[in-house]
């Protein structure tokens, strides 16, 4: 077997490096999606509401593809499910641009979608093989870390590159999407535990076991572990606020006399808070019970969102969106861990598709939920109902304070 176990606390393995590059050319060169709605309506001529459409199933099939990618990187392994979304979604990148009418692009949107959505649940079960527990919040908030600094390049890389053709765009979102596959062919090894143990699967009697289970029981198992359950239903709940962030809060701030620039303004506090701040944060995070954690991150989400009517200047609407974003950084690391924590040593891949399909439900809904309620009842209540949904998530990661501790499952 190959040695996984960095040589002192802290030293993270070569493995997870490469997936850490990876993770950032990959993130640098994503570029289709921030643009896909204006290449469907400018390049394809189709109308705002069949564009949206298209767009909301991407969000449809990334959800499906996050909870398959997590049975996938447990059946099969995690550099093969890593692999399959790479080298997969590359290629149907680059013939998207190809399709003209409207089903053959619903088609390829719903690969795009798909084939994403299996990267995350192998990424996060990897590097919980990879790494050992107490060096795991680390780990997940040096992901997080490359995913926002090469998010915040992209828009500006992908504007140039819009200006020029709008198949640049899906060319060199490809080509990055491929050099991390091949990144990841040639030096991140299959880590997942049977596969390295030449172990068979051994059934699991409960949920929580830290023995392996068969991969065919993966969904029962996580469906029926009351903690993960719990955990995934708050996320889903604070992610459905969080996403105001991007949809309702910009119609605030217009609706208010500010301009798209300082909206622009506004919400680059976060992606500045994040790169500056989510690794010191991250190593204090790792300390306190992860329950407790969880709680403040989703206090301060509940906060940031229900004092927005108290905003009335782009610097207040900064100070909101730091309050959250604040709340943001506290929790991604520690959520990725405390996943990684809760599931029995074969289920880890599966685990963190269904946190991050909560996520994923959580973009689905909260667009709508958000627009119904500020179109009908008003900004107010719009607010006041983040915050007081802040607040009930809050309640519900306290919850797991009061849940039996389960041991940490093999490094």
């Amino acid at each position: 077997m190959t040695d996984r176990s960095p040589a002192r606390r802290g030293a993270l393995p070569a493995a997870f490096w490469y997936l850490w590059s990876g993770t950032l050319i990959n993130r640098i060169g994503t570029f289709v999606l921030p643009f896909l709605t204006l290449f469907l309506t400018g390049q394809r001529g189709l109308t705002v509401a069949r564009a949206t459409s298209l767009v909301a199933l991407y969000g449809g099939s990334q959800l499906a593809g996050n909870l398959w990618g997590g049975q996938l990187a447990d059946r099969v392994g995690r550099r093969a499910t890593l692999l399959l979304s790479l080298f997969g979604g590359a290629a149907v990148m680059l013939v998207t641009p190809l399709m003209r009418a409207y089903i053959p692009l619903a088609l390829a949107v719903i690969g795009l979608g798909f084939l994403g959505g299996l990267y995350r649940p192998a990424v996060g079960a990897a590097v919980a093989d990879l790494v050992p527990q107490p060096d795991r919040a680390h780990a997940y908030a040096l992901l997080y870390w490359a995913t926002n600094l090469g998010a915040a390049a992209a828009p500006v890389l992908a504007g140039l590159l819009a200006q020029r053709s709008f198949t640049a765009l899906f060319v060199v979102d490809a080509a990055t999407s491929a050099a991390y596959a091949a990144l990841a062919l040639a030096r991140v090894p299959e880590t997942r535990p049977r596969a390295a143990a030449g172990a068979a699967a051994i059934p699991v009697a409960a949920p929580g076991a830290r023995g392996a289970a068969p991969a065919r029981s993966g969904w029962r198992v996580a469906l029926g572990d009351a903690p993960l359950m719990l955990f995934a239903g708050s996320s889903f709940l604070l992610g459905c606020i969080a996403i105001q962030g991007i949809t309702t809060l910009p119609l605030s701030m217009s609706a208010h006399g500010l301009s798209a620039r300082d909206y622009g303004l506004a919400i680059a506090t976060n992606g500045t808070l994040v790169v500056l701040l989510s690794l010191p944060v991250a190593r204090w995070a790792a300390r306190p019970p992860a329950g407790v954690v969880l709680a403040l991150g989703a206090v301060l989400g509940g906060l940031g969102f229900g004092l927005v009517p108290l905003a009335a200047s782009t610097a207040a609407y900064a100070g909101t969106v730091a309050l959250w974003t604040l709340g943001e950084i506290v929790m991604v690391p520690v959520s990725g861990a405390f996943t990684a924590r809760l599931a029995p040593l074969e289920l880890r891949g599966t685990y963190q598709g269904v946190y991050a399909a909560a996520w994923g439900l959580a973009a689905l809904v909260g667009p709508a939920a958000g627009g119904m309620l500020y179109e009908r009842a008003g900004e107010p209540v719009l607010w006041a109902t983040c915050l007081v949904v802040g607040f009930v998530a809050a309640a519900g990661f306290l919850g797991l304070t009061r849940m039996p501790e389960r041991l940490p499952s093999p490094a």
